[in-house]
This record gives structure tokens, C-alpha cells and sequence, in this order.
């Protein structure tokens, strides 16, 4: 069976969260019948009790006075992008929210459209039942082992067309779905990564061998590494020796939410930070963003200096100073 609802990919999927193809699975979509009511829906029962929503892609009263706007944006099968798309505008979603904010490291704040978009413009989404169900619930999959073994071939063909390195699997119950079914996947191989709870959800990271070859390192020891931020937090307070919560907590943040330069080794022998950027600009740029925090909070200005930063980030960029210097100047002469 091929898929019904097309995956949502986002404009800078091909360069990866954190550098790593990522696709996100979902469970399903629902639709409530109250709902569907308020606008005199008559497929109700074909549509979401028996299953059949493939069928009326073009019929939904929901999306029937939209249909021919924004060249059929506006249908059913197109429902993880309208979704997506209406969470990054706004929209209030605890499940993206809160899965959002596990990947980012973003805490205590409102996250912002922009912070919303870049993270989804840069993976993947699709939910991986191929019908509507009546309402959000809770199941195992052997409750509902052969709607989810029917729909496996569906996710054959995502993974087809995407090729994801990484793969995050929302419940227990897609997962169990997917690895039992694992065995019909050609040339493809699966391994458990981590398993965490994010809100209410459990979720699954998986990575995805193409002719026996994982692209993303499979130690821990090396494997870029999603530390929860508490930790974080107290791993940089013990390492830079700085006691002012604020300034602690800024350059938390910083460093936290810097997914394409840094990353933590929790398992080493010494837990670190380690840089991994090729571009040394960006690293400047993050240095920059460190000492200036240190100077506007720290009442102590030389708490922290360019060479602490980067042994902290256990990098050495040459002439560290008269980069940042010209970093400046070229800010300057913008802002002019």
C-alpha cells in the first residue's frame, strides 16, 4: 500500500538536523466526529469508522470550500503538511511543542515562529496510520496489529523516497509495528538508539544503515549526543567555575541550542564539550556570543577569557582576538 497522507519534508531537509537526514514519525491523524458534524460531513462513517479516507481526499466538506486554493494545498492527503505548517505559524500543538523543545534544548520560554520553523525546515514528518482515527488514544500494537502491519508498506516507501539517516518514532506501538515488520525492508537495517519520554509521548531514536553502512556514528563514546539540560547546565557550571545563576543560565542557552558547532560526550571517562564545526566562522561567531555574555553579566569582566572559552569547547581557532575584532567591524560597518 502506498502512502495516502504525503510526508511533510522541510526546505532544508537535505542538510539535516545537526547535519543528520532526520525524519520524525508520528502515530495518526484523527478527526472528530462533533467536528465533522459542523460541517454537514456525510462520509463520516466510510471515511474514519471503516478506514477508507483515501477515498475522499477530494470530497472532505472540511476542506471543500479551500479545495481549489493554493493550488490544492488545502485537501486530506496533505495533512502532516497543513499541520506542520500551521505549528511553525503559530498554532498551539503540545505534541510538536513539547517534542520541539526536547530537540532544540529550549526552556522557560515561548518558542518563537522563527525558532519553530528552523527546526521542522530541517526534518522530515509523517504519520504513519493512513486513515483517520475517531479521536486521540492509546493503543499497543498488538491491539491494532493489522492496521499498523497494513500500513507498514506505506513507511516502506517514505524511507524509499527520504533515505533518513535518523529516524525519531513517536509510541510504543509504531515501534513495535516498525521492527516487527523490519524484516521486509531490502538492503535497509534498523538499530535502537535511546528511548526517551517526551511529554506524554514515548519516543524512539533510531538509526538507518543503507548496504550495512550507519552514516552517524554509533558509539557512545562518539556519537553526537542529546544531554538533558539540567545536566548540561551543571556540567558548564562545574567547568567554568562561575557561581551567577544569570550569567550560568545564558551561557546555557547558548551553548545548548549551538546543535551545528557543539556537542556533548556524557560517556567519556571526563564528560565535554567538544567543537565539531569545519567552518571556523560559525565557532568564532559562538565565542564571540560567550565573552559577550560574560561582560554584560558577569560582575567580574575577566571571569572568563577567549582562551578559556575555547579550551571549554576544546578548540583553538589562530588569532582568536583579531577575528572577533574583525567580526565587529564588519558588524559596525552593516549597522552604518
Amino acid at each position: 500500500m502506498r502512502y495516502f497522507f504525503k510526508p511533510r519534508k522541510g526546505n532544508r531537509y537535505s542538510e539535516g538536523f545537526n547535519g543528520v537526514k532526520t525524519l520524525v514519525v508520528g502515530a495518526y491523524h484523527f478527526c472528530w466526529e462533533a467536528h465533522a458534524g459542523q460541517y454537514g460531513c456525510t462520509y463520516y462513517e466510510q471515511c474514519v469508522g471503516k478506514g477508507r479516507s483515501r477515498e475522499f481526499d477530494d470530497l472532505c466538506p472540511i476542506y471543500k470550500d479551500r479545495m481549489d486554493l493554493y493550488n490544492g494545498y488545502y485537501r486530506i492527503s496533505n495533512s502532516n503538511i497543513i499541520e506542520i505548517d500551521s505549528y511553525t505559524e503559530g498554532e498551539r500543538c503540545p505534541s510538536y511543542g513539547e517534542f520541539t523543545r526536547f530537540m532544540t534544548g529550549i526552556r522557560g520560554r515561548i518558542i518563537s515562529r522563527q525558532e519553530r520553523a528552523d527546526f521542522w525546515d530541517r526534518v522530515a514528518f509523517y504519520n504513519y496510520i493512513q486513515h483517520f482515527l475517531p479521536e486521540a488514544e492509546d493503543f499497543t500494537y498488538p491491539d491494532r496489529k493489522s492496521v499498523l502491519d497494513a500500513d507498514f508498506p506505506a513507511f516502506m516507501q517514505v524511507l524509499e523516497e527520504l533515505r533518513p539517516e535518523l529516524i525519531y518514532i513517536w509510541t510504543d506501538a509504531v515501534k513495535d509495528a516498525v521492527f516487527s515488520n523490519a524484516r521486509k525492508l531490502k538492503g535497509l537495517n534498523l538499530k535502537f538508539i535511546g528511548n526517551y519520554f517526551v511529554g506524554s509521548m514515548s519516543v524512539w531514536e533510531v538509526a538507518v544503515a543503507y548496504d550495512g553502512q550507519f552514516s552517524i556514528h554509533m558509539s557512545p563514546r562518539y556519537r553526537r549526543k542529546r544531554v538533558r539540560y539540567a545536566w548540561y547546565r551543571k556540567f558548564l557550571m562545574e567547568q567554568m567555575n562561575l557561581t551567577e545563576t544569570c550569567l550560568i543560565d545564558r551561557i546555557s542557552s547558548i551553548l545548548y541550542n549551538a546543535h551545528d558547532i557543539i556537542h556533548a560526550v556524557q560517556d567519556s571517562p571526563v564528560p565535554r564539550i567538544e567543537c565539531h564545526e569545519k567552518d571556523s566562522e560559525k565557532t568564532v561567531r559562538l565565542i564571540h556570543e560567550i565573552r559577550r555574555a560574560v561582560r554584560d553579566l558577569s560582575p567580574n569582566k575577566n571571569r572568563l577569557t577567549y582562551k578559556d572559552i575555547q579550551d571549554m569547547l576544546h578548540t583553538d581557532i589562530a588569532n582568536i582576538e583579531k577575528r572577533i575584532s574583525d567580526l565587529n567591524l564588519k558588524h559596525r560597518r552593516r549597522r552604518d
